[in-house]
């Protein structure tokens, strides 16, 4: 089974490394990397950082609903679930999804809003409003409108602090919003923006942005905002997919008024007693910190997100699909389990399996969400999810992370599971 052209497989663990030429599909991957189950293990936080973390809402923990039933209850992963969000309102409840193939995000659970009225909130501040901060969320928009459609906000007064999304000539898809800042909203990191067809998709390449039949799939995006917001004019970086761009401004406030941060919301750009611009599609994760990430931790916490959800990593400034800003995809350790540079070649449809316990990831099966043929990796077996898998890795840090050269796709190079044996001290 093969893919045209020479793809690479770059596995990492602590029985070796291995740099084998391949193409996968549907590969079971492989006894070499399979021992117990991973002994118990304190997850410390997304990429293995905790400092400052305030908020990790995951749709694999913490969710108060039946499987495609309605979520009223979030259970925050961080800080012993003393910040959780949810909804009371029942027909303003989101839809938690564990099994069906169609609506999970690369074989993992995901909660579902109906970009009418779904949205989950804590109307509790969440932080100081002169806080330094960071912002992730993993997005897949589904809308086929290009009305605005907020991922997130933080605030305790309406359209003062939010990331939302909808297609505009000057900004492009993705862009922070903020009443208190100017010039209010900002560009998006030169992004690659997705959506479905007739919703807000496009590439950012200089200053124009293009829509593009490419960019019309449904498919997950990882979007933030950080800062130091020590004024208005401190850097703040809008992140999209690992790329991160000065935006010229940041949220902040003085003294007064304090509307920044005094609560949060997933699907809406929400206050309390208020919410509009609803999200429409799914939400599985969200992550907020109180201080703004280094580069060094900001590459981990991506590369987390990246190999758990099939994305890849270092898309934008014209590049869809392909890490053309060279990301290097970082385990918690620092350790690179994926080098851009090196691996320029291989830079289209990156996706990867792997072990990461400070972190809580055990990505026992993937595929690169993109368009297009997509191998699907996993150990031993493929499953309905990636709970169902019952495999388990040998150690602790065990990554394989896969991309391609771009070519077109057919069957060419056999490849047997047994072909890759890690090999090392």
């Amino acid at each position: 089974m093969g893919v045209h052209g020479v793809d690479r497989v770059e596995g990492r663990s602590r029985i070796g490394t291995a740099l084998v030429a391949a193409a996968l599909v549907g590969v079971m991957l492989p006894t070499a990397m399979l021992g117990a189950a991973p002994a118990s293990a304190v997850v410390v936080g997304p990429g293995g950082v905790d400092a400052g973390l305030l908020l990790w809402q995951r749709a694999d923990s913490g969710v108060a609903a039946a499987d495609g039933g309605p979520l009223s209850t979030w259970t925050n992963v961080a800080g012993g679930g003393t910040y959780n969000v949810g909804q009371a309102t029942a027909w303003r409840q989101p839809t938690y999804h564990a099994s069906n193939p169609a609506e999970m995000v690369n074989f993992n659970p995901s909660v579902e809003f109906d970009g009418a009225n779904d949205y989950v909130h804590n109307d509790l501040r969440l932080m100081p409003n002169t806080s330094g901060y960071t912002f992730l969320s993993v997005a897949q928009d589904e809308a086929t409108d290009l009305s605005y459609r907020s991922a997130f906000s933080s605030q305790s007064a309406w359209d003062w602090m939010s990331v939302y999304k909808q297609w505009n000539a000057t900004n492009g898809s993705w862009a922070p919003y903020g009443i208190g800042a100017v010039p209010n909203r900002g560009p998006s990191a030169f992004a690659t923006a997705y959506s479905a067809p007739g919703g807000s998709h496009s590439y950012e390449s200089g200053t124009t942005t293009v829509r593009d039949a490419a960019t019309e799939s449904v498919q997950p995006t990882i979007i933030g905002v950080s800062a130091a917001n020590t004024n208005t004019t401190t850097p703040m970086t809008m992140w999209v997919d690992g790329n991160g761009q000065n935006t010229g401004w940041s949220f902040h406030e003085s003294s007064t008024p304090t509307q920044l941060f005094g609560a949060y919301a997933m699907g809406a750009d929400a206050a309390p007693g208020l919410a509009a611009e609803y999200w429409n599609g799914a939400l599985p994760e969200s992550i907020a910190f109180s201080r703004e990430l280094t580069a060094d931790e900001m590459a981990k916490v991506n590369t987390y997100l990246a190999i758990k959800y099939g994305i890849t990593l270092g898309q934008g400034d014209g590049i869809i699909g392909a890490n053309g800003l060279n990301v290097n995809y970082v385990a918690t350790n620092g350790t690179v389990v994926w080098n851009a540079t090196a691996n320029a070649t291989y830079r289209t449809d990156i996706a990867g399996i792997g072990r990461d316990d400070v972190e809580g990831l055990n990505q026992k099966q993937s595929r690169s969400v993109n368009a297009g043929f997509q191998p699907t990796v996993g150990l031993t077996s493929i499953a309905a999810s990636n709970a169902a898998n019952t495999a388990t890795f040998s150690a602790d840090g065990s990554y394989l992370v896969w991309g391609h050269d771009g070519a077109a796709a057919r069957y060419s190079t056999a490849y047997a599971a047994d072909d890759f044996v890690p090999v090392g001290p």
